[in-house]
């Protein structure tokens, strides 16, 4: 029990967060964790502790959602149509040799998607 009239649950005080966000009370709590060594630390805990906003679990606000999609659509659109368009006519395949590759990188990154979805933030 603590001296100093702090409130005490169990043998760790427990500090009053005043008016913080969601974010600084998260932190506030993985830090509190880390100095008592309850647990050790999982992956998403790491991860807000060293800033990142959110991680593969979250959900963002509509807005930033949104923002956030539109920026993945641009980046996958070079990678998954825009390079097999250039290259695979220089490698001498024709319109369906083009289309087959391009169909396989969209099922291996669903796969991907799939894959760092359900394992990839435990």
């Amino acid at each position: 029990m603590s001296t100093n009239g702090d409130k005490t649950e169990g043998d760790y005080p427990v500090e009053e967060i005043v008016k913080g966000s969601e974010e600084s009370a998260e932190l506030t709590t993985i830090k509190k964790e880390q100095d008592h060594k309850m647990k050790p630390m999982t992956y998403k805990e790491k991860a807000l502790a060293n800033g990142v906003k959110y991680t593969v679990t979250d959900v963002p606000p509509l807005p930033m959602a949104i923002m956030l999609g539109v920026q993945h659509y641009l980046t996958m659109l070079g990678a998954t149509v825009l390079i097999p368009l250039i290259l695979c006519p220089e490698m001498g395949a024709n319109g369906d040799q083009t289309a087959q590759v391009i169909s396989s990188i969209f099922f291996v990154s669903g796969i991907s998607t799939l894959l760092q979805t359900s394992v990839g933030d435990r």
